[in-house]
């Protein structure tokens, strides 16, 4: 279920730094195993930030704002939008409490990749979506997205595969 239900982000996150299978496995055996069979379906849906975890309250932000924006939300509907969206980190998808040094390390620099693609992804594909509609080729867009976003060109390709993949 985690696998099918991931969001784009994530998914394309966790294949960059390949700990997808890492992570699936961590969750299941963290968080989904230790929970009856009747509340497994709840449990990945908040692992994937699909639903609101209970107890969560926030105000919103700025970043709330442009997020909820995104998400095609116009200001006047914000009184009652979905707000699943606006709780979920995935630090929280983490147990941290019986992981050595090694992995908290490895981890914490997933979650700052994982971070990394739900903040910029969105800018870069604009701009890849931009420059291919102006007539640019794909070496121009990539030198100007490397020099832009100041990304090695390991991230740029993998970036402009993607964008290719899901165009």
């Amino acid at each position: 279920m985690l696998r099918d239900r991931m969001p784009l982000m994530m998914n394309l996150a966790l294949l960059y730094c390949k700990a997808k299978e890492d992570w699936i496995e961590h969750c299941y055996n963290n968080f989904i195993r230790v929970v009856p069979q009747s509340e497994r379906s709840a449990t990945v849906k908040e692992m994937l930030g699909l639903i609101k975890k209970p107890g969560c309250k926030k105000m919103f932000t700025q970043d709330d704002y442009i997020m909820l924006a995104m998400y095609g939300y116009k200001r006047k509907e914000i009184q009652s939008p979905d707000k699943s969206k606006l709780y979920y980190t995935f630090k929280e998808t983490i147990y941290w409490d019986e992981l050595s040094d090694d992995d908290k390390e490895f981890w914490e620099g997933v979650c700052s990749i994982v971070n990394w693609f739900s903040n910029t992804y969105t800018y870069i594909e604009n701009d890849y979506r931009i420059s291919r509609s102006v007539g640019k080729n794909e070496q121009q867009i990539k030198e100007e997205i490397i020099s832009r976003y100041k990304l090695d060109t390991n991230l740029a390709n993998y970036l402009i595969k993607c964008f290719k993949k899901y165009d």
